[in-house]
């Protein structure tokens, strides 16, 4: 598995985060953040989804001479962070936390559920996934719990655009590894342990998330 393969792993964890910003809009427990990112109000999943291709062109735009990937993942990486300042603690925390099941579900529901309608199972990577993140989905749960929140309800607005990405998302890594679309689920097995430690929320992300 090469450096190609990697840099196209990481949007992984933007298309995750951008996905997991929506639960922001059910219920946050102080003004709601991420105006820069994401709509004010509730979003439905169509709004989701025009927010997401919305970056897309913003991060492009503002940064012509990167790939668009690494576009795309300087510009989320520098509005959250950014809007992450403006935050006091218990907001963060419960950002983060919303933030990680939308990384959380990526990898272990949609990108299994992918592999499954094309007859593989996923389990040696989602496997692998639970144990390198317990931590953090532990911490996750008990954040939102603490907020009333339970952000397993919110799957039904984020499912379609998260599933989505998932399918665009493995044929970027087929390109990046050269290899048939439909070998990309036996990568993540083979690799399962490699991917799973490799896929990592950005930094500030997970440090508000284990602040206690």
């Amino acid at each position: 598995m090469g450096n190609v393969v990697k840099i196209l792993l990481g949007m992984l964890v933007v298309l995750a985060i951008v996905a997991g910003i929506t639960m922001l809009r059910s219920k946050a427990p102080a003004e709601a953040p991420y105006d820069g990112l994401m709509p004010k109000g509730e979003v439905s999943t169509e709004q989701l989804q025009a927010s997401v291709d919305s970056m897309r062109a913003k991060a492009e735009a503002s940064n012509p001479d990167m790939a668009k990937t690494d576009a795309l993942k300087a510009y989320v990486a520098a509005e959250s962070a950014k809007q992450f300042d403006d935050m006091g603690a218990r907001e963060r925390a419960f950002s983060a936390a919303s933030m990680f099941w939308g990384f959380d579900y990526m990898n272990v529901r949609a990108r299994a559920d992918y592999c499954r309608q094309r007859g593989v199972d996923l389990t040696p990577f989602v496997t692998a996934f639970l144990a390198t993140h317990r931590l953090e989905r532990e911490r996750s749960r008990a954040v939102a719990a603490a907020e009333g929140v339970d952000l397993d309800q919110q799957e039904a607005r984020v499912r379609e655009v998260i599933m989505g990405q998932v399918e665009q998302d493995m044929k970027d890594v087929a390109l990046g590894a050269q290899i048939p679309v439909e070998k990309t689920c036996d990568l993540f097995n083979e690799n399962a342990e490699q991917l799973a430690a490799f896929i990592q929320l950005p930094p500030h992300v997970k440090t508000a998330l284990m602040a206690q």
